[in-house]
């Protein structure tokens, strides 16, 4: 059986690390709950990850949120070779860069859209082609 478990699905974040499980050829527990569900909200997964977000990975004594994080510490852990990975401080530092601008603007970005137009939409208007833009 293996220690890893990962929690969640439905989101391009939680596809990230399960991707990266995948082409490492690890064994994990995929537990697919999903956001905005209320599966993130359950006293058991509060007392996991009191961020209450996926993904969330668990692997014995650690426990990481965030993709990102979560991706680096497999790669660190589980690494063999297999997918390349940045070995000197500028090309890690490189491939931060990329990783921030890609949350940063296009990932946060979107979101925010989304919900400005959406959820939000009695105080900044509704606007259903922006949110379906931004959904695609």
């Amino acid at each position: 059986m293996t220690s890893i478990k990962l929690w969640g699905v439905g989101t391009p974040r939680s596809f990230r690390p399960i991707w990266l499980a995948e082409e490492l050829s690890l064994e994990y527990e995929l537990l697919p709950i999903g956001p905005r569900t209320g599966e993130t909200q359950t006293a058991e997964y509060t007392r996991l990850n009191r961020k209450q977000k996926i993904p969330f990975l668990e692997d014995g004594e650690v426990r990481l949120s965030e993709s990102l994080a979560i991706c680096r510490y497999l790669l660190a852990k589980y690494g063999n070779g297999s997918v390349l990975a940045p070995d000197t401080p500028a090309s890690k530092a490189k491939e931060d860069e990329w990783c921030c601008y890609i949350y940063g603007e296009l990932d946060e970005t979107s979101l925010y859209v989304m919900r400005r137009h959406g959820e939000l939409a009695e105080i900044y208007g509704a606007s259903e082609q922006v949110v379906a833009s931004c959904q695609s």
